[in-house]
């Protein structure tokens, strides 16, 4: 299938729009070797310009392997090859993989022979949320970049351990996260049991963590904490608290 620059614009929209809400990233994994991961090595060879129908139907036999339990709904899976896909600061080819489980409805209009306007109801894909999706960007790092994505309330092992195969992926939007959430529990929890500290201060040092990403690309700690803690000792409890923290998180 090829589209035209108007069918190109609404794909886009279709599939590319709602990863631009997703606030982690990840990447293939596998306990022994990459290269074992089935969907990583499909990518990988999709990237390497192998034919990509062919790649497309061991995709859909991957996802039907992992899928053979009675409770996992079946439906229509989409696998769309892009090109130029912006991310952050930078522009990638990527492989977007949709499995829809339900369809909307919509309606269909045409004029008949008399002049008179014909409607007809139809089941299709829409602007609402794919039950499960991925969009693989073919990142210089061997393991590419992950932009998972599943509808709330079906959140399924079978795929993301079975099928994809993921794990977070440590780079700065997930360390940026780490940081954000470790900082409002810190300014929430911790923070007003030792010093003193009203609802209106409490927002603004969340506000000020908050821009200090928007405005910084890489996280420097130093700089964080004398930008956005301010003061010594709210900085010394912040470091034991980090440090009970990540134990607590695994981080």
């Amino acid at each position: 299938f090829r589209a035209d620059e108007a069918e190109d614009e609404a794909l886009r929209r279709i599939f590319l729009k709602p990863f631009s809400q997703v606030a982690q990233t990840q990447e293939f994994a596998h306990p022994v070797s990459l290269e074992l991961n089935p969907l990583f090595s499909l990518c990988k060879s999709i990237e390497l310009g192998q034919d990509f129908v062919f790649c497309s139907k061991g995709i859909a036999k991957h996802l039907h392997d992992v899928s053979r339990h009675p409770a996992i709904p079946g439906g229509d899976l989409f696998v769309i090859h892009f090109q130029d896909v912006a991310f952050g600061n930078a522009v990638f080819e990527a492989v977007g993989i949709y499995k829809i489980e339900n369809k909307d409805f919509f309606v269909e209009t045409s004029e008949v022979i008399t002049g008179e306007t014909g409607l007809r109801f139809r089941k299709g894909i829409g602007s609402k949320k794919f039950e499960k999706a991925l969009l693989v960007l073919f990142s210089e790092d061997a393991g590419y970049t992950l932009l998972p994505m599943e509808k709330a309330g079906g959140e399924t092992e079978y795929w993301t351990r079975d099928f994809v195969g993921a794990k977070s992926k440590n780079d700065h939007i997930n360390h940026t996260n780490a940081v954000l959430s470790l900082t409002k529990n810190f300014v929430t929890q911790q923070y007003p049991e030792e010093f003193e500290i009203n609802k209106a201060d409490q927002i603004d040092l969340l506000n000020r963590s908050v821009a200090f990403f928007k405005k910084n690309e890489t996280f420097d700690k130093r700089n964080f904490e004398e930008e956005v803690l301010q003061d010594a000792e709210v900085i010394k409890s912040f470091h034991q608290y980090n440090k009970q923290y990540s134990e607590e998180v695994n981080w």
